[in-house]
C-alpha cells in the first residue's frame, strides 16, 4: 500500500541532504550567522588569552574554526544553488 505524497519540493542531491530543510531554505542567512558567531568566538578567545586562560581560549578558537568553516561552506552552497537556479 503505497501512499502518494503531495510533496512539491524538488529532491535534494549531494551534500544538500546533510543540511536540514529549514536551514536549506535560508542557507545564506544561516551561513552568515555561523560566520558571525565564529568571529565573536575569536574575539572571546583573544580576550581570554589576554587574561591568561589559554585552555579556554584554545576551546574558543577551535569552535570558531568549525563555525567559520561550516558557515563558509553553507554560503558557497547557497551561492552555487542561486547561480544554477535550483
Amino acid at each position: 500500500m503505497n501512499a502518494q505524497t503531495n510533496d512539491t519540493t524538488p529532491p535534494r542531491t549531494g551534500l544538500r541532504r546533510v543540511i536540514p530543510l529549514r536551514e536549506l531554505r535560508h542557507l545564506r542567512a544561516v551561513g552568515r550567522t555561523c560566520i558571525g558567531a565564529g568571529i565573536l568566538l575569536i574575539v572571546c578567545g583573544g580576550l581570554t588569552v589576554s587574561a591568561g586562560g589559554y585552555g579556554w581560549a584554545a576551546l574558543f578558537f577551535a569552535i570558531a574554526a568549525v563555525l567559520i568553516g561550516v558557515g563558509s561552506w553553507q554560503v558557497r552552497i547557497a551561492r552555487a544553488t542561486h547561480q544554477t537556479g535550483q
